[in-house]
C-alpha cells in the first residue's frame, strides 16, 4: 500500500486528508506544545489545553510520536483554533463532532457558548474603549491647567513636546460624549419600562383600569390585589402587582404573549409563566365567586 503524504485528522471517524482538502482550505494543528520558557502561569495554561486535547482524542497514544498528530479545524465551532490565552473561547478545545467514544457531549452547547463567548468579548471590549476614552479625557483637562507646553531637561537643554494631536483628540472627545448619551438614554428607558403599569399609574383613573382591567374602579382593583397578594408569585423582574396588572391585560384585551413581553419588557416565555401561575392563583382563590348553573 503507497504510503499516504500530508497531513491528515486523527479525530476518530474524521477522514480529512491536506492532499484531499486544498480547495477547502482546511487547517491541520498539531497538540499544543507546553510553553516552559514564558513563566509559570504560560506553562500552566499550555500544559492543561495539550492535557485536554488529548483527552478530547480519546484514544491510547502509546507508542505515537504525538508530535504527529493534527487536529483539523472542522472540528472548532468558528474552524480555527483560540489563542492561548483566550481560554473562555468554545475554541480552545476541539469540541465539534469528536470521538463518538468520548462519555462528553458539548457540541449540543457549542453554538450557545459561542455566542456567550462573542458576547462577553464585544462588552470588554466596548468597556475598555470608554474607560480608555474616560482616561485621555481626564489626563487631557488636567494638562489644560499646565502652562508649560514643554517639560525642560536642565542637564542636556532639550524640551519633549506634550502637545497633542487636536483633531484626534476631538474624536476620542465626541466619542466619549456620544457614549455618555447613550448610557444616560439606556438608563431612563430601564427605568421607564421598569415603572410601568404600577399602582399608582391606575390610582384615580378609573377609565384606565375599565380598559386595561375591565374592572369599573381602581377601589376594586386594588382591593382584588390585597386578596391576592400573599399568593402572587414573586418576582425580581415585575412586582405583584404588575404581574396581576399582566393577567388581567390578557384577559381583558386578549393580547398577544409577544405584545406583553414588548410592552412589560420581559421575554415571551416569562409572560407565559406569570399568566399561567397568576391564573391558578385566581382561580382557587375566587372559585367560590363562580356561580353553579347547574343549580338554577
Amino acid at each position: 500500500m503507497p504510503k499516504v503524504k500530508g497531513n491528515y485528522c486523527n479525530v476518530e471517524g474524521c477522514h480529512n486528508r491536506s492532499q484531499t482538502d486544498k480547495e477547502n482550505k482546511k487547517h491541520y494543528y498539531r497538540l499544543p506544545a507546553v510553553i516552559r520558557n514564558q513563566g509559570k502561569e504560560c506553562e500552566n495554561l499550555s500544559s492543561d489545553r495539550r492535557r485536554l486535547w488529548l483527552s478530547k482524542l480519546n484514544q491510547n497514544m502509546d507508542g505515537k510520536n504525538l508530535s504527529n498528530v493534527r487536529i483539523c479545524s472542522e472540528h472548532f465551532i468558528n474552524k480555527k483554533k483560540a489563542e492561548l490565552y483566550q481560554k473562555n473561547s468554545p475554541d480552545w478545545i476541539p469540541t465539534v463532532d469528536m470521538s463518538k467514544a468520548a462519555t462528553e457531549k458539548p457540541d449540543s452547547k457549542s453554538p450557545a457558548a459561542n455566542k456567550r463567548y462573542q458576547r462577553k468579548v464585544d462588552r470588554a471590549e466596548k468597556c475598555d474603549a470608554a474607560n480608555t476614552l474616560l482616561e485621555l479625557n481626564t489626563m487631557f483637562e488636567t494638562d489644560a491647567h499646565d502652562d508649560s507646553d514643554c517639560v525642560s531637561d536642565a542637564e542636556t537643554g532639550t524640551a519633549i513636546q506634550t502637545d497633542i494631536d487636536q483633531p484626534l483628540f476631538s474624536a476620542m472627545h465626541e466619542e466619549l460624549q456620544s457614549l455618555r448619551t447613550e448610557n444616560v438614554t439606556l438608563s431612563r428607558q430601564i427605568c421607564s419600562a421598569s415603572s410601568q403599569f404600577k399602582v399608582f399609574e391606575f390610582e384615580g383613573d378609573d377609565e384606565k383600569v375599565k380598559y386595561f382591567t375591565g374592572l369599573p374602579k381602581f377601589t376594586l382593583l386594588i382591593s382584588i390585589f390585597h386578596f391576592l397578594e400573599s399568593c402572587l408569585p414573586m418576582k425580581q423582574s415585575l412586582d405583584k402587582f404588575q404581574i396581576l396588572i399582566l393577567c388581567l391585560m390578557r384577559l381583558r384585551l386578549n393580547l398577544s404573549l409577544q405584545l406583553l413581553a414588548y410592552q412589560f419588557n420581559v421575554s415571551q416565555s416569562t409572560v407565559a409563566r406569570y399568566f399561567a401561575e397568576t391564573i391558578s392563583v385566581m382561580y382557587i382563590k375566587m372559585k367560590f365567586l363562580l356561580i353553579d348553573l347547574q343549580m338554577y
